[in-house]
């Protein structure tokens, strides 16, 4: 057993009064887990809305929360082939289905939700990739656009719009994107978009047509699925794609069916949890060859110690941060160099 700290939480509500701290002991990895002292640890809005109560209450006695981090291997399972301790890493879905997520200063995970850092990346990208860059990866590859395509990322300042851009530029493809203010503008072509049209003052569609010159889109990657329907369909080509990963905006959209049929518009739902392993792993390969390339590199808004938990939720919850909310531990349980 291996002392580590951790946040968590017995009831969902509201993070001042759910979270806590605590010391906890962890026992030697499984056959097939991968024990990892971690570094850095992302706060994500679907770690704030779990905690919260939006997704339901909480069905297990407590839950360290968090679902992406970054750190360094201490020990391996038995059956474990790729990894040995020392190895910096990246990690995803700790939290999905688990009661002990990332914000903690240990944890074991399966082999297969770990991930090599390349000695190019800091932690504390290593701990922004999980959810948006994932989601990101998935939502391109489902497009199955060819070199040269037509594509728009909605919200392009976001976690993930952000990871869109850059990775479908690497992808050599012309993208467009939409955002709600100028300065988002300004971050959505920081991030590479070679157009960025303001939905909140401008006619997306319109926009559209003006700069394909009526040639329209190949794909969407999609923030908001319903609350964007009045432009993205007609904005496609025949057998344009969309891939949506939220519909905040209208959460029970309603579709005209005909014109959707007519140009035969095809919709690709993107959970990053459930991804299939096929897709899961082209994704991975994808973020990875964009880290190698350094053509990824998210945007970090705060970084907080694990004792300020409580303020990075709140952080996260507030809505008007650009980039990440990262957690950084600095207790020093590994050995090795973590440089």
């Amino acid at each position: 057993m291996t002392a580590f700290k951790a946040a968590y939480y017995e009831a969902v509500g509201k993070a001042e009064e759910v979270l806590k701290l605590g010391s906890f002991e962890l026992t030697l990895p499984k056959d097939n887990e991968v024990q990892i002292e971690i570094i850095t640890s992302a706060v994500n809005p679907s770690d704030v809305k779990t905690r919260q109560g939006n997704r339901g209450p909480l069905t297990v006695p407590s839950l360290i929360p968090h679902s992406d981090g970054a750190g360094i291997v201490t020990a391996c399972g038995r059956a474990v082939t790729h990894f040995k301790p020392g190895d910096r890493v990246w990690v995803y879905n700790a939290a999905w289905e688990r009661n002990h997520g990332t914000a903690a200063t240990l944890i074991n995970l399966p082999e297969e939700l770990v991930v090599n850092l390349p000695d190019n990346t800091s932690f504390e990208i290593g701990a922004c990739l999980g959810i948006p860059a994932l989601t990101a990866a998935a939502a391109l590859l489902s497009l199955d656009t060819n070199r040269d395509d037509t594509i728009i990322v909605t919200g392009g300042s976001g976690a993930v719009g952000m990871c869109a851009i850059q990775m479908a530029k690497m992808l050599g493809l012309t993208v467009l994107s939409t955002v709600r203010s100028e300065e988002k503008a300004r971050i959505a072509k920081q991030m590479g978009a070679d157009y960025v049209i303001n939905a909140a003052t401008e006619n997306v569609l319109e926009k559209v047509k003006q700069y394909t010159h009526d040639q329209l889109l190949d794909g969407i990657v999609e923030v908001d699925f319903g609350g964007n329907l009045d432009w993205t369909i007609p904005a496609l080509k025949l057998n344009g794609i969309i891939a949506p990963y939220a519909s905040m905006g209208e959460k029970t959209p309603t579709i005209d069916f005909y014109p959707m049929m007519f140009k035969q518009i095809i919709l690709k739902p993107i959970f990053v949890y459930v991804l299939s392993q096929s897709m899961r792993a082209r994704a991975i390969e994808l973020i990875q060859r964009a880290l190698q390339e350094k053509k990824l590199n998210p945007l970090i808004a705060n970084t907080y110690v694990l004792d300020d938990i409580v303020q990075a939720h709140l952080a996260v919850e507030a809505g008007n941060k650009i980039g990440q909310v990262l957690i950084r531990n600095d207790c020093g349980f590994a050995t090795y160099d973590r440089a």
